[in-house]
């Protein structure tokens, strides 16, 4: 069952798409619409600050990282010079929102 949030109207400009499982409570997907070209988007003139608020070793094979921005952010990239990968990549970050990505070697 699709349920658009009572805030949504004809004018926003992004929507928050959540699928998920209601018997064991586990989200599937997470999508983020937009209803404009990213350059309509009201505020992503706006700089971007985007904070790393923490890297944790977990295991000698992952490492976590927590990002942070006072904005909404699109597509971001993440890159870096040691081989491996990131569990994500050309994210949304929404404004407060912290978000944690693997890194794996």
């Amino acid at each position: 069952r699709l349920s658009l949030p009572p805030e949504f109207t004809k004018e926003s400009s992004a929507v928050l798409i959540k699928v998920g499982d209601s018997a064991s409570e586990r989200q599937i997907l997470e999508s983020t619409f937009l209803s404009k070209h990213p350059k309509e988007v009201p505020g992503l003139s706006i700089p971007v600050s985007i904070v790393v608020e923490a890297i944790e070793t977990l295991n000698e094979n992952q490492a976590e990282i927590r990002l942070k921005s006072d904005q909404l952010a699109l597509f971001v990239v993440l890159t870096t010079r040691a081989q491996g990968r990131f569990s994500e990549n050309a994210f949304i970050l929404r404004p407060m929102e912290t978000k944690s990505i693997l890194f794996v070697p």
